[in-house]
């Protein structure tokens, strides 16, 4: 079987991801705070208060992010999804709408780009603040994103499984019992004020991820992420060119002398190494973000890995430069947080499992097939696809077997129920459809599926106009040819309709005729 415009397994790529946020987050956090705290004078970086003021060494941060992000994705090749979805006739041979090639920033986009950058600027500064733990930095902003988890779920109608509810809610005990040390560490004004824009940053950008990206066709995450990217980027050249002139006219210096002061303290270099590591690391955090799953799942992965790296980080602060020792308090909440870690990976893996070849599994593949009322095309399409589907199954293994399909309606009409002539047409395929009920097609839905399958070009059309984002991933079934309704209500209308479906749809699926078991009826 050969798989059309196939989508990356993203079953365990959660749990990559987190490994690679991890991994990168603790040199950034180690290095920033080194930095920031005069840790480096073994290593040459002669420092000094003007040159460790966070206003001089966060534009240096700031570009080495600038220079990493957009060179990671170009060689990735993922420039390519840009587009603005404005779309051209369909392509007969692929069957699906053509967009066209131009790079389109939209409104969202921007939003969820200038909190990005918002983000940026405020993660840094958090971990410049003299007196200000790694740990207590983390528990500050990772508590206030995890409490969000849920609201965002809940406002955008997304389930969340038992387990995140339990993994979240230990993650925030973690939280909450490091924080019984909050004596311990320095806050002011300054450190709310820096909190408060990196939290209002983080509630815009969920919003926008939610409301036009964190979709199940990994391209159309692709395309969000890239064009918030560039926005994200630009909007970092403005901070931190507002910065450097905020610092020189505070300190009364001019540009030669502050790029000769960087240069002779040496600052400038863990400076950009600083930038080039949240440069990769904030592709992961992206990239989390933007998983299927609900944010009651993925933003625990995420938080739950930079505290786990912010324990290493402090670790190796103590051992390399002589920082405060870790409390059994930090050591124990870390623990705790690995145990809610792997509770969620343990059921969501368990989920999964349970519920194969279900719009209950959270890493379900899922075709959905539209038409205008439910009762007759799309439900006999989707009923024909998962019997084409499971014969694949048995003939070739588990080869593209996690594909389910589902149905669903452009309008709801009075009637809701299959037809039972179309239901003895489809039986004599071998099909059985019970209790099958027209439903009105839902964002849910559409989030759910991979690709979306219309009967004709008025319904794409219709579709996209009510979900502009959901182009890419729309499909018409009959390509340039309409599939209409059956001409009759008798069953050899169905039966004619159902070989025109298992026409189309083992086109759409990439089967060999020759090798496929016919299964129409002349």
């Amino acid at each position: 079987m050969k798989n059309i415009d196939s989508t990356e397994s993203v079953a365990i790529s959660i749990w990559l991801l987190g490994l690679g946020y991890f991994a990168f987050y603790i040199p950034y956090s180690v290095l920033i705070k080194a930095l920031s705290s005069n840790m480096l004078m073994d290593y040459g970086v002669v420092s000094s208060v003007a040159s460790l003021s966070p206003t001089a060494f966060l534009p240096i941060v700031l570009m080495g992010t600038v220079i990493t992000m957009p060179l990671i994705i170009y060689s990735l090749g993922w420039y390519r999804y840009l587009g603005k979805n404005k779309f051209e006739p369909i392509d007969p041979q692929n069957r699906l709408m053509k967009s066209r090639n131009d790079i389109g920033l939209s409104r969202w986009t921007i939003y969820s780009g200038l909190s990005f950058a918002v983000i940026v600027a405020t993660t840094t500064l958090a971990y410049s603040f003299v007196g200000v733990s790694i740990v207590f930095a983390l528990l500050l902003m990772r508590g206030g994103v995890l409490i969000m988890s849920p609201l965002v779920d809940i406002g955008f109608n997304r389930t969340v499984h038992w387990y995140s509810w339990l993994a979240l809610s230990i993650t925030l005990l973690a939280v909450g019992f490091s924080l019984l040390q909050v004596d311990e560490y320095f806050l002011n004004g300054m450190v709310l004020l820096n909190l408060l824009g990196y939290l209002l940053g983080y509630m815009l950008r969920l919003r926008q991820m939610n409301l036009y990206a964190k979709d199940a066709q990994e391209n159309l995450n692709r395309q969000f992420f890239v064009a918030e990217n560039i926005v994200a980027m630009m909007a970092l050249v403005v901070i931190a060119a507002a910065t450097l002139m905020y610092h020189l006219l505070s300190h009364d210096v001019v540009f030669v002398e502050y790029v000769y002061l960087m240069v002779q303290s040496e600052v400038w270099w863990p400076a950009l190494l600083i930038g080039v590591f949240y440069g990769v690391l904030g592709i992961f955090g992206s990239l989390i973000y933007l998983n299927r799953r609900e944010n009651t799942f993925s933003i625990p992965v995420n938080r739950g890995a930079s505290l786990l790296s912010g324990i290493v980080a402090s670790l190796l602060i103590m051992y390399f430069f002589d920082g405060a020792n870790l409390s059994v308090v930090q050591v124990a909440s870390a623990l705790v947080i690995c145990f809610a870690l792997f509770i969620m990976s343990f059921f969501d893996d368990r989920q999964a499992k349970l519920h194969q070849h279900s719009t209950e599994n959270p890493m379900q593949r899922i075709w959905l097939f539209i038409c205008d009322g439910n009762r007759m095309r799309s439900p006999m399409a989707a009923a024909i696809c998962n019997k084409l589907l499971a014969k694949q199954l048995i003939e070739m293994g588990d080869k593209n077997g996690d594909i389910y399909a589902d149905s669903a309606a452009l309008v709801l009409g009075e009637k809701r129920d299959l037809p039972e002539t179309a239901r003895a047409a489809l039986a004599e395929f071998n099909i059985r459809v019970d209790g099958h009920r027209a439903k009105q097609v839902s964002k849910r839905q559409i989030r759910q599926a991979e690709k979306i399958v219309c009967m004709n070009r008025f319904q794409c059309e219709a579709l996209i106009d009510e979900f502009p984002w959901v182009a890419s991933k729309v499909v018409n079934l009959g390509g340039e040819t309409e599939i209409s309704k059956p001409l009759g209500q008798e069953k050899h209308h169905f039966i004619d309709l159902a070989n025109i479906l298992y026409e189309h749809i083992q086109l759409l699926l990439g089967l060999d005729e020759r090798n496929d078991v016919q299964m129409r009826l002349e």
